[in-house]
């Protein structure tokens, strides 16, 4: 039994399809080019259709000239090595011209924070220092009142309140 019978007849489909390659190419549609694939075989007659086939077969079995170069395992790392080393170096110039442009836009966020820190303390001293005067002026407020023990006392305490209430929350609306 030959060990490549077989070759021939994938050889004959090869060279029916190229028969009908200009339609093959200018099809879209699938059910035509499977219609111009099912028709490739009659096209020109068996006799032409052999001839092409045999025509692949002889040129795929030829000899090469020159027959095709192969590498060593030590000529591959070579060839492989080389290539990593221009790389690294192009990786290396390209490290060098960016690092002073990053290194210029980190400076210019590190003062951004530093001044959005320096804002946002400031802002926070303000505020603690309006919080001690609301404590300030409750605590002076309750040591005028005296302690509450009658009813009418107790609504005197409480008109006194919702006007400090008032007052405060005026204050703390401006802040």
């Amino acid at each position: 039994a030959d060990p490549r019978r077989y070759e021939l007849v994938a050889r004959t489909s090869l060279a029916a399809m190229l028969g009908c390659r200009d339609q093959l190419l200018s099809t879209s549609d699938d059910f035509e080019l499977a219609e111009v694939l099912r028709h490739a075989p009659q096209r020109g007659g068996v006799e032409d259709l052999l001839r092409r086939s045999w025509a692949i077969l002889a040129m795929e079995r030829r000899a090469q000239t020159p027959a095709f170069p192969v590498k060593s395992a030590a000529e591959l790392a070579e060839q492989l090595s080389d290539w990593a080393q221009g790389a690294a170096s192009k990786a290396q110039g390209l490290a060098q011209s960016f690092a002073p442009v990053v290194k210029q836009g980190a400076s210019k966020a590190s003062s951004g924070y530093t001044v959005a820190r320096e804002v946002t303390k400031e802002k926070a001293q303000a505020v603690k220092e309006k919080a001690q005067e609301k404590a300030q002026a409750v605590q002076a407020w309750l040591e005028e009142a005296g302690p509450i023990g009658s009813r009418e006392a107790l609504e005197q305490a409480k008109s006194r309140f919702s006007s400090l209430l008032h007052v405060t929350g005026n204050v703390a609306t401006r802040a």
